[in-house]
């Protein structure tokens, strides 16, 4: 009878040290995407202002790592990201304001049901060029 009680707590403890690094090994991967999101509005920012300061015509790229489900899209001279991870169902928004008016080519968005099971991250390479009165601005990846 003893064994068996010892068996039982042996079996429990063991369920519940799975789950604790379970639940710490999501979170770990969780708050990595924030940072990732983080970093790349930050450089997104930082080579508009950059071509924004330059003469016409300039064209310059910027490589940036994108989570799985982020959303990047433009309203004059905002550059706004959105993120939406399962963790605590966690939703950040970051806009980054540029010194000029940015038109994307088209919105990047890795919210797709594809996306989210494809990759955790996602490699872009950025794209601005310097027009008369506005920066354009395309992602590939």
């Amino acid at each position: 009878m003893e064994q068996a009680v010892w068996l039982a707590f042996g079996v429990i403890a063991i369920v519940l040290g799975l789950a604790i690094v379970a639940n710490l090994i999501t979170s770990n991967k969780d708050e990595q995407k924030l940072i990732s999101f983080r970093q790349a509005m930050d450089r997104i920012k930082d080579e508009c202002d950059f071509v924004c300061a330059s003469p016409t015509d300039t064209y310059q790229a910027v490589d940036v790592e994108l989570p799985s489900g982020m959303r990047i899209y433009s309203s004059d001279t905002r550059i706004c990201g959105h993120l939406s991870i399962s963790y605590e169902n966690t939703n950040e928004t970051k806009c980054v304001m540029c010194k000029c008016p940015v038109v994307m080519v088209s919105e990047i968005n890795l919210q797709t049901e594809l996306a989210l099971k494809s990759f955790s991250t996602h490699s872009y390479t950025c794209y601005f060029e310097r027009r008369e009165n506005e920066i354009g601005m395309e992602c590939k990846g």
